[in-house]
Formats: structure tokens, C-alpha cells, sequence
């Protein structure tokens, strides 16, 4: 019987077989058989039997079955297979599919194997749900173990429990250890068994709901050690009794601790001296400590929440918080420094020191708050005042001041001491000692007599002799010595000099002479008064000021001087401050003797001492006349004022930003325009005004030109206050302090909307009239090219050679009305591309033959590279090629050599058009590329075209991912090169 008949005795087991069933014939597997499953199966219809089954199903790399079919014809073994994974497409999506797979083969009555019987079953479901369930199993496993949770299983009836490993440990039993209720118990915390046991008993009520919910401490028995447990279960009840309680354990230890921890911390917290907050990234404060209640003036905590952080500073402080600290704190995770805080009651601003860190979420790690610890600076820095103050009066002290520990050691020796004495300021004198300045003959008076008077009543004057380190001169000086006690116990720890040198009061006449010179002519006011105020002397600077012509009109009382409104400051707040710091400094109004004028003055007076005694023996008084400097403020102001005013006046809208160009300043125009009130826009989002097509694309020019540092200038379209879009031109320039930092940015908004519909209006109108011509210069060129012919057929050659030429002008015409086509395509987003892969040179060669039959004046050569395969336009690229060869010809009038080269370098290629003719001047090499724009040659020369090759020649290479230019000198010639990706093409 032939394998075909054979066949027949398989087509009803096959065809109606429920699975899906197949017969495959002949070494070659051709498909004999396949019932409407299998076919179903693969995918197929009827039209595959007959097919060899490769043909059928190539199927992915690392299917067995094609071999395993060969083996089994070979062998005549039955072969299957259980749950076997084949990848099949379904619904076109190639998926893991799960089959019983049998191979029998199937013999003709010589008993030689002519064919195989492969039948399949589809298990695919059953092997999905087993994987189901043990994924299922194993997810219950890891997230109990993840979760480090103990289960547990209680038989209410006799009190046996059954636990995992994990509740076991938590409990403190072996692994292995059975164990009951009433040992569990013996676990539990004394203090809290009680606890436990009703909870217990509450969830097995079956009046309950038989939940369970408790935290309690476990341990062994007799242990101080213990652990916190959160036991969580339910019992379940049937005929009205338990009999059934299971849960889960987790130890919450580490929570318990963390919780007590953190009660501390907030008890530490509420009553540290310090305000410490929390800020919520929404711009609100979720707690404040007690002191930063107090601080800024906060009565309920309730406040706390209510009130904004903006309430908390002055609106021009504000911009810190907002443009550097929180920021700052985001980014870095913390920032520290001195910002200026609002007292919500009383309205007094005050200086704090702010340590800030970022709060994260301890699970994603994104920043959720900011926590801030503040220190009020006031007193610190009154103390820091004062003590500055101190300072600089002992290091700009004119006598030498120096403190020695009780031994005589040097501690500190001011500026005027190592002056005196001869030790440089970086030298170190922490080895010398107080006898080592003395006269040496001088050392045992000073032994015997004066430190026993020190030692006995705490200080000591007179007169002594210092002697300089490096020159070895004796200096007479005048000593006062004083002992230095410890605040807190009283005792002795060292001892203080004040040494004046006394050498300028020996030659005192010739000084106070030249002093006096200075003085008298000083530019600025100095008088001298008593005690008691009567003035003894004003120089002539004083005497101008005051408009006194005689010097004896100006010697009053020192409140004469001042306007009348200023007398309560002076015979308050001067005189006190005088009494209790010897000097006071700052702004008070003299009055004109004349004029009776008030003159703003800024003055220090200060007492003038006796030499001898120390004591104050009178007033000196320096003043400075501060109407120049007020002028030269008004004026700056005016300035200022002035500059507004014309930004104001604008046509169109004027803004200003920061350096990093974050607007600040808007004019009314703006406003006008968004319909927006008049406000500060440190916190407006302008972006919400730009036109979401357009959003992304400003905000990185934008960005990009702040960065560069270069003139920004983009179109965009604003959103108008009636909705509307309207397309504006934003440009703005980088505005240069004196050392040539960017300070701010100034730039205007111009409404271009009408040019923009204009240029719309233009390009249809090109786009019309483009193709309108195009039909009926299409239909001349024909009659003519006929009539060329009729002319030729008939001998007259002259008039045909003159139809030729008009032929060609119509060429030149088609071309033009091409390049307004596509310059109408480019601007409304419709210039296709047909990508395909060729052979970029032998296109460029073909180009450079037909340009050539053009000329007879130029010599086109071509320096090319080998075969070069590109993926791309070959009709769009052929003609960028053509428009840089006709250029090179055209602008090169007197011929020569025209050169096109190209090279594969770093992934692309480079085409290059060398010519030698007028070349293009340095300030026009960029314009080349504009719509209609059109290089001149000598004397005006011009050159015919429109000016659109170039430009539409940029635009295709841009769209192919490339980038074209020229590198040209006036004279010299051009060469135009553009360059693009290579893509391999297999």
C-alpha cells in the first residue's frame, strides 16, 4: 500500500480528534494531515497541507521538535514529552505555551517509517496555575519573613499551641519545644499578664468579635532582658465556642525603643532654648518648639499651622527663604547662615542664625520637609558688639596695653605695645615675660618696689622705663598696673599694663603745632568744648560750615549748634552714651548761623582726657557734611525713578531678571496684556502664560542662552487675558557690572503677531501662485520642445537653436517656481522625505557630469571617496548638491576649476564645493542661508535667482540630521560643505 492510501486510515483519528493532531510524510516532514486544532494551533488554514512543515513553522531559534522529529523517524521510537514549553504566536504576539507532545511513528506494510503522528495536548493552563501556587506559597513565605512576622495556631480546648520558628525565638523556647498556653504565659512580663490574659479572654467571648490586638513584653523567666511584642490574631467560633485562635507575632522592640527615643528627643526639643521647626514642602510650619513660639510671638500652637511662612518675614527678607534656603537645603541637604525673621505681634525684624536639613522619606528617600534650629543673634550680637567694641579700642589704643598671667608670662601685647617695644606682629611672644621689657637698671626697683605696691593694693602708676627690642632704646613711659581677679572665686590670675609712651608729650609744643595745622585745616568740621559744653575751638572748615564770619560769633554752648528738634537727642541719648562709653558716633542736623539752614552731618564726639590723670578734661568733636553724599543718593534715585519711567513708556513689555534669569520686574504693559493686578512676581509662574506648544522649547532657549551668556532672542506665543494666543518676540540682553559680572538681564516683549499672519498670508500666497504656474509653464515647455522639432525637421535651424534658448529659459522659470514650492512646503511642515538606501557618491558623480554639460568655462572635478552606502533622500540630498554646484559656477564668472570632494570621518560623511570665484565678505557669511538673500559681486554686480537654493538646501540637511556651512574670503572664493550621520546599510 502506497503512503498516500495509508493516509486514509488516519484522516478520521486526525480530523476528529478533540486535540490538536497532525501527520507529517516523508524524511522532509510534509504536513499530510492536520485537524483544525493544530491548524488553530500554528495559526494556519487548510492551504498549509501538502507544505513541508519548515516552511510552515520556521519558528524561533531553539525549538526541539524539527530535531526531535528527525530522531524519531529515524529511530521509529515513540517519542513524549510532558509539559513542554513551545513559543507560539498569539493573537501576533509570540507567547510560552505548555503541551503533552506524542511522536508515533507510522509505518507502510513493509513496516518502513513513511510519516509521524504527532499529536498534542494542551496543558497550558494546568502548568500556569501550578506556577501560580507556588509563586503564591513563596510570596506568603518571603513577605512573612520580609515582614519578620511569627505565626501562631492556639486550640482553645486544650490549651496547645502550635508556633513557627520565629515565635519560638521571640518567646525565648528551643526551635523544637512544644509548648502550652500556661507556659506561654510564664513569658509574659509581670506587669503585663494581667493584660494579656483579659485580652485573651475577650477575643474567645463569643459575645466578641473574637479580634485580638496587643502589645506586650516577653522574656525568659527570671531574666531581666525582655523584648516588646504586637500580637494581632482572631478566634473562630462554632456552636457558640472557640475553636480556633490563630495570629501572627512581630517583635516591636526597635519601635518601642525608637518611640521612647523620640518622646525624649521632643521633650528635649520643646524646651531647648532655641526655636527649632518643622516646614512642609507647601510653604507651612507643622510644629514649633515653645522658644520659637516665644520668639516670634506665636500665643496658640494652633497658629502654628494657620499661618503662612511668608507671615514670618519681611517681604523684602522673604526672597532668601524662597531663591537660597530651601533650595539650597533640597539640593544639598542642608544650608546654614544669617537670615532675618518678623515678630508676628510686634512687627520687629531681628537677625537669627539658621541651621537647616532636608527631611526624607525614609522609605522612597524624596524630601518631604525641612527642619530648621534658629538662634536668636540679638544678645550675641550686642555681646559680640560690645566686646568688638572693646577690642578695637584696646588694639587701636595708642598706649601699649598688655596682659601677663600671675607669673609675668605675656598672654596678649596689643598693636601699639609691639610697636613700642619692637616685636613684629607675626612674631611669637608667648616665651617672653613683663620684666623682659623693663630697663634692666631699673629691674630691682621695680623687684623691690613696685610689685610688692601691686601685690598689696592691686594696682600701681608711675613712671617707668621700657626698653626696645631691636634697636635697644630706653623709652620713659608713664605705667598703670593693675592685678586681674577671677570673677567666680575672687582669686588673683594675672595682672594688666597700660604704658603710655611719654617722648611726644617731651616735644609736645613742636606736635601741638603741627597738629594744630592739621587740624585747622581739615575739610572737615572739629571743635573743642568743657565739660559743661562750652566750645573753646572750631577749626575753619567748622567755621565755614556753620556760616560764622568772625570766630568769636561761634564759641557757645554745643547745643547752639544743632537744630532745635535735635536737642532732646543730644541731652539724652549723646550725653548718656558719652558718660557711659567716652564716645558716641552717627547722623545729627547742624544748624546754619545765617541761614538758620539745616546741615545733616555725620559726627563722632568723644572726651578729650588729661594726659597725667586720665581723667576726661573736655570734648572733641569731628563732623563730616553729608549734603554732597545726600545729593549724589537723591540723584541715583532720580536716576532709578527715571529708568522705570521709561521702561514704563515702553511700547511694548519690559521685564528684568536675576542673573540666573528668574524674572523680577514686569512693567505695566504685562500686566495690561495678562490682565493680571500689579504684584511683586517673585513667586508668578510665567510659564503658565506660554503656550504649551511652545513651553518646553522657550524655557531651554531660554536656559541654554543664560548659560552662555550670549543675546537671547526667540518667538513664542503669550496667552492675552481674553484667552487669546498672540505670537510675541522675546529678546533680552546680559546687563555687565564694572568687573564684568552679569547683574540682571533686560529684555523686551513685542508683539509680532501681525507680521507672523502676515509672513502666513505670504507663504499661502507663494504656495498658490507656485502651483498655479506650474501647470501652464508645464504645457509652454511642451509646445515649445514640439516646435523645436517641426523646426528642425524642416531645415530651420535658427529659429529652432531660438526656441532652444527659450526652452531653457523656461528650465530656468520651473526651477524658480520649484524652490517657492518648497520653500511653501518647509514653512508649513510638508516637505517629504522618501528615504531609501544609494550609493551617496555615485549620486554626487552623476550630478557633477550633468552640471558640467552646463558650462564650457568651469572644469568640475571630483576628489571623492570610495562606494559610501547612505540611508536617505536621494532626489532631496541631489538637489542640496546641485544647488552648492550651480552656485560654485555662478558666483565663480570667470571659470576655472570647480572641486567636490568628500570624506568619511567620525561616524559621517562631508561633501565639499570648492570654488574660486568673488567669495563672500566675513559679515555676510551667515546670512548666505536666509530666504532671498543674495550675494553681490563687484560693483553691485548681481547674479540672477531668488535667493532660495541655500536657505532650502539648510533646511533639508537639518531635517536629515546634519549640519551645513561655509568657510569663504572676499575675493578668495567659497567652499560649502555640509556633513551627515552615516548609516550603515546592509
Amino acid at each position: 500500500m502506497k503512503p498516500k492510501q495509508q493516509d486514509f486510515h488516519f484522516r478520521p483519528l486526525i480530523l476528529e480528534a478533540p486535540m490538536p493532531a497532525a501527520l507529517y510524510t516523508g524524511q522532509e516532514m510534509t504536513i499530510a494531515l492536520a485537524n483544525e486544532a493544530m491548524l488553530n494551533l500554528w495559526g494556519k488554514t487548510g492551504e498549509v497541507i501538502g507544505k513541508k512543515l519548515s516552511e510552515v513553522l520556521p519558528g524561533p531559534d531553539g525549538q526541539p521538535f524539527p530535531e526531535r522529529l528527525q530522531r524519531v523517524y529515524a529511530s521509529g521510537e515513540t517519542y513524549f514529552v510532558e509539559e513542554e514549553r513551545v513559543d507560539l504566536p498569539v493573537n501576533g504576539v509570540i507567547q510560552p505555551c505548555y503541551f503533552n507532545f506524542s511522536y508515533k511513528p507510522v509505518r507502510d506494510p513493509a513496516g518502513n517509517v513513511y510519516g509521524i503522528l504527532n499529536i498534542a495536548v494542551d496543558v497550558t493552563s494546568s502548568v500556569r496555575a501550578k506556577e501560580l501556587l507556588i509563586k503564591a506559597e513563596e510570596r506568603i513565605h518571603f513577605a512573612l519573613l520580609a515582614a519578620e512576622l511569627g505565626t501562631w495556631d492556639m486550640d482553645p480546648v486544650n490549651g496547645q499551641v502550635t508556633w513557627d520558628d520565629r515565635c519560638r525565638q521571640l518567646y525565648g523556647f528551643p526551635p523544637d519545644r512544644q509548648v502550652t498556653y500556661a507556659e506561654i504565659r510564664t513569658c509574659i512580663h509581670p506587669d503585663d499578664l494581667s493584660l494579656v490574659t483579659q485580652a485573651v479572654d475577650s477575643a474567645l467571648n463569643p459575645a466578641s468579635d473574637g479580634n485580638y490586638d496587643i502589645k506586650f513584653r516577653t522574656g525568659v523567666p527570671g531574666s531581666k532582658e525582655h523584648r516588646w511584642i504586637h500580637n494581632k490574631g482572631k478566634a473562630y467560633f462554632r456552636d457558640g465556642k472557640a475553636y480556633r485562635f490563630s495570629g501572627t507575632t512581630r517583635d516591636i522592640s526597635e519601635e518601642v525603643y525608637k518611640d521612647q527615643e523620640k518622646k525624649k528627643l521632643l521633650a528635649l526639643v520643646e524646651n531647648s532654648a532655641e526655636l527649632m521647626s518643622i516646614l512642609e514642602l507647601d510653604g507651612r510650619n507643622s510644629y514649633l518648639n515653645k522658644a520659637g513660639m516665644d520668639l516670634l510671638g506665636f500665643k496658640d500652637p494652633a497658629e502654628v499651622i494657620q499661618t503662612p511662612v511668608t507671615a514670618l518675614h519681611a517681604p523684602e527678607h522673604f526672597g532668601q527663604v524662597e531663591n537660597e534656603v530651601v533650595p539650597t537645603t533640597l539640593n544639598t541637604g542642608r544650608w546654614s547662615g544669617k537670615m532675618l525673621l518678623k515678630h508676628l505681634q510686634t512687627g520687629e525684624v531681628f537677625p537669627v542664625y539658621n541651621s537647616t536639613v532636608r527631611i526624607d522619606d525614609p522609605v522612597t528617600g524624596e524630601a518631604v520637609a525641612v527642619g530648621a534650629i534658629m538662634r536668636d543673634l540679638r544678645p550675641e550680637m550686642a555681646a559680640v558688639a560690645e566686646q568688638q567694641k572693646l577690642i578695637s579700642l584696646i588694639e587701636n589704643s595708642p598706649d601699649y596695653m598688655a596682659v601677663t598671667n600671675y607669673d609675668g608670662k605675656l598672654i596678649y601685647l596689643n598693636k601699639a605695645g609691639r610697636e613700642l617695644v619692637g616685636i613684629g606682629h607675626d612674631e611669637d611672644t608667648s616665651r617672653i615675660k613683663a620684666r623682659d621689657f623693663y630697663d634692666p637698671r631699673n629691674l630691682e626697683w621695680m623687684s623691690g618696689v613696685v610689685m610688692p605696691e601691686l601685690l598689696n593694693e592691686g594696682k600701681w602708676s608711675g613712671t617707668i622705663h621700657v626698653r626696645h627690642f631691636k634697636t635697644g632704646e630706653i623709652i620713659p613711659c608713664h605705667a598703670d598696673f593693675v592685678i586681674i581677679h577671677d570673677k567666680l572665686t575672687g582669686e588673683p590670675i594675672g595682672r594688666g599694663a597700660t604704658i603710655r609712651d611719654l617722648r611726644p608729650e617731651l616735644s609736645s609744643r613742636e606736635e601741638q603745632r603741627k597738629l594744630l595745622f592739621l587740624v585747622d585745616n581739615s575739610s572737615d568740621f572739629i571743635s573743642l568744648s568743657d565739660l559743661d559744653g562750652s566750645v573753646t575751638y572750631v577749626n575753619k572748615a567748622g567755621q565755614r560750615m556753620l556760616g560764622a564770619t568772625d570766630p568769636r560769633e561761634i564759641m557757645r554752648i554745643n547745643t547752639e549748634y544743632v537744630m532745635p528738634d535735635e536737642l532732646e537727642k543730644v541731652q539724652v541719648s549723646i550725653n548718656r552714651e558719652l558718660t557711659e562709653k567716652g564716645r558716641w558716633t552717627g547722623e545729627i542736623a547742624y544748624r546754619h548761623f545765617v541761614t538758620g539752614e539745616s546741615i545733616p552731618v555725620h559726627a563722632t564726639t568723644m572726651f578729650v582726657y588729661d594726659p597725667g590723670t586720665g581723667k576726661p578734661q573736655g570734648r572733641a568733636t569731628i563732623a563730616r557734611d553729608l549734603r554732597k553724599e545726600n545729593a549724589a543718593k537723591n540723584e541715583l534715585r532720580e536716576s532709578a525713578e527715571k529708568l522705570t519711567s521709561i521702561l514704563e513708556g515702553l511700547p511694548q513689555i519690559a521685564y528684568t531678571t536675576t542673573p540666573e534669569g528668574r524674572v523680577d520686574y514686569f512693567s505695566q504693559k504685562w500686566y495690561d496684556f495678562t490682565g493680571l493686578p500689579r504684584m511683586g512676581v517673585g513667586t508668578l509662574n510665567t510659564g503658565l502664560f506660554i503656550a504649551a506648544a511652545d513651553r518646553e522649547m522657550a524655557d531651554k532657549v531660554w536656559m541654554d542662552d543664560v548659560a552662555a551668556r550670549r543675546p537671547h532672542r526667540m518667538e513664542l506665543r503669550l496667552k492675552r487675558h481674553d484667552g487669546v494666543f498672540r505670537w510675541h518676540l522675546s529678546a533680552a540682553l546680559p546687563v555687565y557690572n564694572v568687573q564684568g559680572e552679569i547683574v540682571s538681564w533686560a529684555g523686551t516683549l513685542t508683539d509680532i503677531h501681525e507680521q507672523k499672519e502676515t509672513q502666513r498670508q505670504k507663504d499661502d500666497f507663494l504656495g498658490i501662485a507656485s502651483h498655479e504656474l506650474k501647470t501652464p509653464v508645464t504645457s509652454i515647455k511642451a509646445y515649445t520642445q514640439v516646435l523645436e522639432q517641426m523646426l528642425r525637421r524642416s531645415g530651420d535651424s535658427r529659429k529652432a537653436d531660438m526656441v532652444l534658448k527659450m526652452d531653457q529659459q523656461l528650465n530656468r522659470l520651473t526651477n524658480l517656481i520649484s524652490d517657492l514650492l518648497d520653500v511653501t512646503k518647509i514653512h508649513t511642515g510638508k516637505l517629504q522625505f522618501n528615504n531609501d538606501a544609494f550609493d551617496f557618491n555615485e549620486m554626487v558623480s552623476e550630478i557633477m557630469e550633468d552640471m558640467q554639460r552646463t558650462t564650457t568655462r568651469h572644469v568640475v572635478i571630483g576628489r571623492l571617496a570610495g562606494t559610501v552606502m547612505l540611508y536617505g533622500d536621494k532626489f532631496r540630498l541631489g538637489q542640496v548638491v546641485t544647488n552648492l554646484v550651480s552656485n560654485a559656477i555662478k558666483y565663480a564668472p570667470a571659470g576655472g576649476e570647480i572641486i567636490v570632494s568628500s570624506r568619511v570621518s567620525d561616524g559621517g560623511i562631508t561633501l565639499s564645493v570648492k570654488d574660486f570665484g568673488i567669495g563672500i565678505s566675513g559679515d555676510k557669511k551667515e546670512r548666505v542661508f536666509e530666504q532671498f538673500y543674495r550675494v553681490s559681486g563687484d560693483k553691485q554686480q548681481t547674479f540672477p535667482g531668488l535667493g532660495l537654493g541655500l536657505y532650502i538646501s539648510r533646511e533639508i540637511i537639518a531635517r536629515a540630521g546634519g549640519r551645513i556651512w561655509v568657510e569663504s574670503e572676499q575675493g578668495e572664493g567659497s567652499t560649502f560643505s555640509f556633513s551627515l550621520p552615516l548609516t550603515v546599510v546592509s
